[in-house]
């Protein structure tokens, strides 16, 4: 099995956010609750590199199908991303929640 540049700077992308993913979730001096918004979204982006390296080794019907279903979750990020600058931001007690319709593709 050979390896393109192309993989090496996936696989690179998918270790640093397996890292960052985690270590996140371990520090718990500040900003406890930004910091899991965060961790979530890099999860999300690793998810979705993985997604990349399978669908580009093994071009299949059914493996492509599962890479668009899993590439739609890039429609979250803005709502993660919006959360994550707000508890930044604002000290709000309790911690900001966008309601569930806000997640929904529409």
């Amino acid at each position: 099995m050979t390896f393109s540049f192309t993989d090496i700077l996936l696989f690179i992308g998918i270790s640093q956010g397996v890292f960052l993913a985690t270590t996140l979730r371990l520090v718990h001096k500040r900003n406890e609750p930004a910091n899991r918004i965060l961790s979530i979204a890099i999860a999300m982006a690793v998810i979705m590199l993985i997604g990349r390296v399978i669908a580009i080794r093994y071009e299949s019907y059914w493996i492509t199908k599962a890479a668009i279903l899993v590439d739609t979750t890039i429609l979250l990020f803005g709502p993660l991303l919006y959360t994550y600058v707000r508890r930044l931001a604002f000290n709000e007690k309790p911690h900001f929640k966008l309601s569930f319709w806000h997640y929904l593709l529409g």
